[in-house]
Parts: C-alpha cells; sequence; structure tokens
C-alpha cells in the first residue's frame, strides 16, 4: 500500500507539467513533420496528408476521419501540433479502436486521446518505411 501513496506523490510532483514534458511519440512524429510537409511550407496540405497517412495501411475512410478530428479549426491544412494529434489518432486507430474514429458521434473524444497519453498507453503509429525507434523495418 505505501508503494501506491508514493508512487502517486510522484506522479503528482515528481514530473514536470505534461505541457513542458515531450513524449516520445511526439518527439517522432515532429521529426516525420518535414516528410509530410512536401514544399516545405511549415503545414501539411490534404494533398501531402494523403500521401504520408496512407503509409498508415488504414482504409481511406479512416484516414479522412483522422483528417476532420485534427483539423478541427478546418483551415485546409495541418500544423505541427494538427499533424501530432493526427498520428496519435492513427496510432489508436492502429492498436483496435478504428470503430470508434468512424462513429463521427462517439468518435475518439478529445479526453480518450488525452488519457490513453497520460496512461502511456498510446503507441506510435506505424508507417511503412518509418521506424519510431530507428527501427526501419517496424516490428
Amino acid at each position: 500500500a505505501g508503494t501506491h501513496a508514493s508512487s502517486l506523490t510522484c506522479a503528482r510532483f515528481g514530473a514536470p507539467p505534461e505541457s513542458e514534458m515531450t513524449s516520445f511519440d511526439e518527439t517522432v512524429y515532429r521529426k516525420w513533420f518535414p516528410l509530410a510537409d512536401e514544399d516545405g511550407d511549415g503545414r501539411v496540405t490534404g494533398g501531402d496528408a494523403v500521401k504520408f497517412f496512407a503509409l498508415s495501411g488504414l482504409p481511406k475512410k479512416t484516414l479522412a476521419r483522422v483528417w476532420q478530428l485534427a483539423d478541427s479549426n478546418r483551415q485546409g491544412f495541418l500544423g505541427v501540433e494538427q499533424f501530432v494529434k493526427a498520428l496519435r489518432v492513427i496510432a489508436m486507430a492502429q492498436q483496435g479502436d478504428a470503430d470508434a474514429i468512424l462513429d463521427a458521434n462517439a468518435g475518439v473524444s478529445v479526453d480518450a486521446l488525452d488519457a490513453a497519453i497520460a496512461a502511456g498507453t498510446l503507441g506510435v503509429a506505424k508507417l511503412q518505411g518509418l521506424g519510431g525507434d530507428d527501427n526501419e523495418g517496424g516490428d
């Protein structure tokens, strides 16, 4: 029982606020951003995203929903933060949550995504030819 209490204390006070931390997946996705941003203008357009996100092997219908969730302001492009969010949604879909992503009503809520990130249960998205841990072959 003492271990549980001390781990709660460490979780509350031992780590910097999440806004100051960059998780492993975010670090990877930030490295991938220039690969998706083919013209180097600092944003990933729909055309860029279609090509890049297709490397996930997910159906187009799922990827369309990923775009919708990531481009929540309907800007027509993704900045780095939205790109990270899109890849996190892709990771969730690859872990078996594709049906929830496709359901526009139940969908993947921001809360569910944040909870998966905080719990450390969200892995790095798998994209063909790209390895999150410099392992180019995948698993």
